[in-house]
């Protein structure tokens, strides 16, 4: 990895769908979320949420009782997480101290 978060100017955060965790109601760190579909696969559902104009894919475990339309809330497992500067595209080294920060502003 080259550079840390801190030196990034705009910075893109990815995650896996199963780093996505959706919530009933709002805790620390989350943010709100519309389900658009719902796709049962097994043992799993595939959910995808939107977050303003973006659109996130989550894994979810079992068959949860989540409609599109409904709002849920959405954090990240943190240490999951991945930056990238969106002027070079290169990884960027993380951690909580880094991460903390950037969610607080992609909250607000």
């Amino acid at each position: 990895m080259n550079g840390g978060a801190e030196e990034a100017g705009a910075v893109v955060l990815t995650v896996r769908p199963e780093d996505v965790v959706l919530h009933e109601t709002r805790t620390a760190g989350s943010i709100p979320v519309k389900v658009e579909d719902v796709l049962p696969a097994g043992g799993e559902t595939l959910v995808r949420v939107a977050y303003g104009q973006e659109n996130l894919g989550v894994r979810v475990i079992g068959d949860p009782d989540y409609a599109p339309g409904r709002m849920l809330y959405a954090s990240f497992r943190e240490e999951r997480i991945n930056l990238y500067d969106r002027e070079t595209g290169r990884r960027l080294e993380t951690g909580v101290t880094t991460i903390t920060p950037i969610l607080e502003e992609i909250h607000r």
